[in-house]
């Protein structure tokens, strides 16, 4: 296991997600400025957030069939974020 902090690159952090989802590992991936964060919760549900607004990334998302729920925080960020 990898520890806190590691960074990852793009095509590691797609295979970290995968994993994520088989319920293999348990992480956050998050931007090292914390304006991005990719969590998969007990839910087996992904939450991503970004301090940006990503009209591209809501309308591929949209295009490839996927429901997005504004405003549902991760459970697995503490309550005041």
């Amino acid at each position: 296991m990898a520890p806190e902090g590691t960074i990852v690159g793009v095509h590691e952090a797609a295979d970290v997600v995968r994993r994520m989802l088989r319920e293999e590992v348990i992480c956050k991936l998050e931007a090292p400025k914390d304006d991005f964060a990719l969590h998969v919760g007990f839910d087996l549900y992904m939450y991503v957030g970004s301090k940006s607004p990503c009209p591209h990334a809501i309308q591929r998302a949209h295009e490839l069939g996927l429901f997005l729920e504004d405003h549902w925080p991760s459970p697995q960020l503490p309550d005041d974020e």
